[in-house]
């Protein structure tokens, strides 16, 4: 469980990178204008949409005890990561390059490192512990949010502007988000309907 807290803690320095990227992007700007205002805007609700998936979806749990599930586990947060930190750099020099079209390696690299941080949920979702209940919870929710990693990783062809290029981003974020949120509240609801144990009230009596 502690390394899986490490984990989780360098995931978070990853994500702050992220969000350092953009202010520094807004920095290198002269005009700031709404233009550079909506961009930033645009990629810190992706870095706070990354941190909703992983946290809520990930962090919070361990990994299968076996050992290859265990393997993949720490395995895969090595291109999660990656993804994140390419992301930000893209991120970077999108807002710094507002107003002019998206350079094709620009939004190859953004496009890219959000796909390969997804997919990397994506494969964490199938090796980590859940219990019985909720097992095929995140066995489906593993499939949909690749899905939505390769939807991700094919916006790369597309020829778009900043701006709907970000949204698009965002909105195929949003799946996994509403997902994981579904979940948390599945999870909530199981836990306030839990029946007692079996004698528990029979001892309250007699108490």
């Amino acid at each position: 469980m502690a390394l899986a807290e490490r984990f989780a803690l360098l995931t978070l320095i990853v994500l702050g990178e992220f969000v350092s990227d953009v202010v520094l992007g807004v920095a290198e700007q002269e005009n700031r204008t709404w233009l550079v205002g909506g961009l930033a805007a645009l990629s810190m609700l992706i870095a706070i949409a990354l941190w909703w998936i992983y946290f809520d979806l990930i962090a919070r749990h361990v990994a299968r005890p076996w050992l290859p599930a265990q393997t993949a586990w720490y395995l895969l947060h090595l291109p999660l990561t990656m993804g994140m930190a390419a992301a930000g750099a893209a991120a970077l020099r999108l807002i710094a390059g507002a107003g002019v079209p998206v350079e094709n390696t620009v939004r190859w690299v953004l496009c890219g490192g959000m796909s390969l941080t997804i997919l990397a949920v994506a494969g964490l979702m199938q090796v980590t512990r859940s219990s019985l209940v909720f097992a095929e919870v995140y066995r489906k929710g593993g499939r949909l949010t690749a899905v939505c990693g390769f939807l991700l990783l094919l916006l790369g062809f597309a020829a778009l502007d900043s701006v709907v290029l970000l949204l698009a981003i965002l909105l195929l974020l949003l799946i996994p988000v509403l997902y994981g949120l579904q979940v948390w509240m599945a999870t909530t609801v199981g836990e306030d309907a839990a029946p007692e144990l079996p004698g528990a009230g029979d001892a309250g009596a007699a108490a």
